[in-house]
């Protein structure tokens, strides 16, 4: 239940951030060159990103799947490393954060290890990760709760606008 609170609480997060916001008529934004990110061999710039919840959040909403990413933390974060967990097997503590990324119907969520590094400038936060493990989602177990399958690595560079 706690998993299925999560991925809902992420899905009202992007809902409100895309829908939420004023379309340009420009119909093919650039995206932002400070905020990027890969997973499973795609690249995606962020036309948004956001600090909300607790959550650093990017969309890129050029490409008609609508990828995006969350860095989770327990707060605020300051400056400072802190160490990746898997949200779905433990909750995010201090010093930690996880990573949520959907494309599409996939949902990719950071497993235990490795590290995001923030800095904080202007009081803007930028959140850089490299090589992250990270697996898929997939259907539902009869207990409720998630199938986590490995899915490679992510690599990136989120900065609040």
């Amino acid at each position: 239940m706690k998993t299925f609170k999560k991925i809902l609480s992420f899905s009202i997060i992007v809902s409100v951030a895309f829908f939420g916001c004023g379309k340009k008529s420009d119909v093919s934004p650039s995206g932002s060159t400070s905020s990027s990110w890969t997973i499973a061999g795609n690249n995606y710039n962020s036309t948004t990103t956001a600090f909300t919840n607790n959550e650093l959040l990017g969309i890129d909403q050029k490409v008609s799947t609508e990828p995006n990413i969350g860095i989770q933390f327990n707060a605020t974060p300051a400056a400072g490393t802190y160490t990746i967990v898997n949200q779905y097997n433990a909750t995010v503590g201090n010093g930690q954060c996880s990573i949520l990324e959907s494309i599409g119907n996939a949902v990719y969520v950071s497993d235990n290890g490795g590290t995001v590094t923030v800095t904080v400038s202007n009081g803007k936060i930028t959140a850089s990760f490299k090589n992250i493990a990270m697996g898929m989602l997939s259907a539902v177990n009869n207990n409720g709760t998630f199938e986590f399958v490995s899915a490679g690595t992510s690599t990136g560079t989120l900065t609040e606008q």
